[in-house]
């Protein structure tokens, strides 16, 4: 009977193509050795950026890592890889693999398992003696991976190894925070969290199946300012990396930690319990979710207030201009999914419920659904109240930024005032300085730094006259930090003539002059009105 089961074992092994990987902390990073039940001459992975091209090296001789796989010119059946830790901010992508503390690693999974329209992959994750294996379900130092994208056994998790001692247990969650984080950070993390866990729970009327695991490290950068990124996983496991100075318990500080933890936390519903269908290609509703849900969590919770809707509804309107919500994982995702939330909650309020209520019913629809939910149930929402959808074309459908304007109108069905603010100076800065850019270069290709006194365009060859990144204060002999109003007003009586544009800064020969081929279109700015 033994030897019947051993001989089936190795039937459906050779069938399914399993994949085992060995997964064991380095002084750098971590080793990982991969073994093919069949040779093959290429090994496609799950998870694909090109920050694993950045830190992955392939020890075996004759294969390379190109494109999200492994490839060689024989066939091969296994593989060894050494992987460094990387901290530094990874814009949309999860790190590979992250330091926490001096031996602690923080292993982001899918990038080890095979892709599982293939493979079938077995992740053993190996502890140094004194050292435990935390993140994975039933405490487990292996994971069998379910061929499923959100399974409850997926490989879109973030697993720590390392010493005991820098875990924690908490109220409502565990922690694993290394040295070089800040004593008030952590203590902070896990107040907020006392009070945004149990606040979810309560208004989505959903308990988290499982304790959460937050994975806290800091990291100094070349730029001193406070910044952060937090990176939710299955688990739920989230990562949340702080960068720069963060000594100071001040205001500023306080403030923007309530922000992120009430947003990350929120991704425990709909983005680990729940799932977004348009999880990549429609990032604005589980964004612009976790968004609106702190901005009301913190506000009935009495906590420092986050992002508000109607300073949302502006960068909203500064980033689409006469252009509709797309599908890119950009800021637009962030503000403008914040405020359909908003234009939502307003309807649903009209009805007696709130924004909760709605994502109840689209949890409730999504328990049927294999836990998912749509853009379009959240639309089909939104047509149950015709000023809702009303506004919501606004945000979806490009169009004059002119559209902008039937806003107040179409608000003040719903019981919500707004008015036209004066535009203010810093966006007038940013629009001429950005209309120049799109009109000199070429798509994809608009950056810049901005300064106290100046910008510094990122421009290369394809700018044409704003090529070889220029220092700007000036716009038609106008500066545009003192003197912005008439900056503005000659650029814009430019523009709408054709004419040429001249760009300069103070003490500096490099003067830049391009022809303004389009308008500058100033889009609206909007404030509450008073009672």
């Amino acid at each position: 009977m033994r030897l019947s089961s051993f001989c089936l074992a190795l039937w459906r092994r050779a069938l399914t193509n399993a994949l085992d990987v060995h997964i064991t902390p380095s002084t750098t990073g971590v080793t990982a050795h991969f073994e093919l039940a069949r040779e093959v001459t290429s090994l496609r992975l799950e998870y694909r950026s090109e920050l694993a091209a950045d830190t992955w090296t392939i020890a075996t001789p004759g294969l390379t890592y190109q494109n999200g796989g492994i490839h060689g010119s024989q066939p091969f059946r296994s593989i060894d890889v050494t992987v460094a830790a990387r901290n530094e901010p990874s814009g949309p992508f999860y790190p590979c693999v992250m330091k926490i503390g001096e031996v602690g690693r923080i292993i982001f999974v899918s990038y080890f398992t095979g892709d599982q329209e293939t493979y079938e992959t077995t992740l053993h994750f190996e502890a140094p003696e004194s050292s435990v294996v935390l993140g994975l379900p039933n405490g487990s130092p292996l994971l069998k991976v379910d061929r499923t994208y959100f399974g409850i056994e997926g490989a879109m998790r973030y697993v720590y190894i390392g010493p005991k001692a820098l875990t924690r247990a908490g109220k409502f969650a565990d922690y694993i925070v290394g040295s070089e984080t800040q004593d008030w950070t952590q203590s902070d993390v896990e107040r907020l969290a006392n009070k945004f866990l149990p606040y979810y729970s309560r208004r989505t009327g959903v308990p988290l199946q499982r304790r959460p695991l937050f994975l806290i490290t800091t990291e100094p950068s070349n730029d001193p300012k406070p910044a952060f990124q937090g990176d939710v996983t299955d688990g739920p496991n989230v990562a949340l990396r702080f960068f720069g100075d963060w000594s100071k318990r001040d205001d500023k500080a306080q403030t923007s930690l309530t922000h992120f933890i009430a947003h990350e936390t929120a991704h425990f519903w709909n983005g680990h319990l729940f799932h977004s269908r348009e999880h990549i290609r429609g990032p604005w509703l589980h964004e612009g979710g976790a968004e609106y849900w702190s901005y009301i969590a913190s506000r009935e919770l009495g906590l420092p207030p986050v992002s508000d809707p109607v300073t949302a509804l502006n960068d909203c309107i500064d980033l689409l201009g006469p252009k509709g919500l797309g599908r890119a994982h950009a800021k637009p995702a962030y503000d403008c999914g914040n405020i359909l939330q908003w234009f939502a909650d307003l309807g649903e309020r009209k009805q007696g419920r709130d924004i909760f209520a709605l994502w109840r019913e689209m949890f409730s629809d999504a328990q049927s659904n294999g836990t998912f939910y749509s853009a379009e149930m959240f639309k089909e929402h939104a047509r149950r109240t015709p000023a809702v959808f009303e506004a919501f074309l606004l945000v979806f459908e490009p169009g004059d930024v002119a559209r902008w304007n039937k806003l107040p109108a179409i608000l003040a069905t719903l019981g919500t005032k707004l008015e036209i603010a004066p535009y203010p100076p810093d966006k007038m800065r940013n629009a001429i300085v950005l209309h120049l850019l799109k009109l000199a270069c070429a798509p994809g290709l608009i950056s810049k730094n901005n300064y106290t006194d100046h910008f510094r365009l990122n421009t290369d060859d394809r700018c044409g006259s704003l090529a070889s990144n220029p220092e700007v204060d000036s716009v038609n002999g106008h500066n545009l930090f003192t003197d912005t109003q008439a900056a503005f007003a000659s650029v814009t009586k430019d523009c709408e003539a054709g004419a040429e544009v001249t760009l300069s800064r103070s003490g500096q020969a490099d003067v830049r002059t391009m022809s303004c081929t389009k308008p500058l279109q100033q889009p609206p700015t909007f404030k509450l009105a008073g009672p």
